[in-house]
């Protein structure tokens, strides 16, 4: 599945500094997935981690779905599941800080890694004073209402225009002007999209 990359401009310079061994980054996941992803850890690593399902036994991941806030990656302990983080290790993949965001029940993630050394904290302030800044940014360009947001859901989960304006007892009229507002913040060509 293809997504759109982040509009990062020029401070990707800091996080391509930051992140030696690569990045990945996901604005606004929701169960629909994210709204922008990018990834650049080594394409083995990729293949390696897709192929067999790692994610499902992945600390960082479970860390970020219960968590929001900033930690390196050592201070995570999932003893069980460390062996996952020794193998990320053959990939450069040694070090690392996740920072993890929610809002409006979404959530935005930053995960960066290096090869040779823990991050420092200054490190750790400045990748956070980054994402929060691109957060924000991409929180206004998409600045969903909530009712947007739910509506959109509902579409994706299948619901027809008729029945939302049913359940919640509106005219088509009105979840359509919601529709198509929502449709313009996020730049797309159709409902679908």
């Amino acid at each position: 599945m293809a997504f759109s990359k982040p509009p990062l401009g020029e401070q990707k310079a800091i996080l391509d500094t930051l992140s030696p061994s690569g990045y990945v980054i996901a604005f606004n996941y929701s169960w629909a997935g994210p709204e922008l992803f990018d990834c650049t850890y080594p394409e083995d690593w990729q293949q390696h981690y897709h192929s067999r399902s790692m994610w499902k036994a992945d600390p960082i991941t479970l860390w970020i779905m219960a968590n929001d806030g900033q930690k390196r990656w050592s201070e995570i302990k999932l003893t069980k599941m460390n062996s996952l983080m020794s193998e990320a290790a053959d990939y450069g993949l040694t070090y690392g800080v996740v920072l993890a965001r929610s809002k409006r029940m979404r959530k935005s993630v930053l995960s960066v890694a290096r090869p040779d050394r823990e991050y420092t904290d200054n490190e750790i302030q400045t990748l956070a004073e980054f994402f929060d800044e691109a957060t924000r940014r991409i929180d206004d360009k998409f600045d969903l209402s909530d009712k947007e947001v739910e509506t959109l859901a509902q579409l994706g989960a299948g619901q027809k225009i008729t029945d939302i304006a049913r359940i919640e007892g509106r005219s088509e009229a009105a979840i359509n002007k919601r529709v198509k507002s929502a449709r313009l913040k996020l730049n797309q060509p159709n409902t679908l999209a």
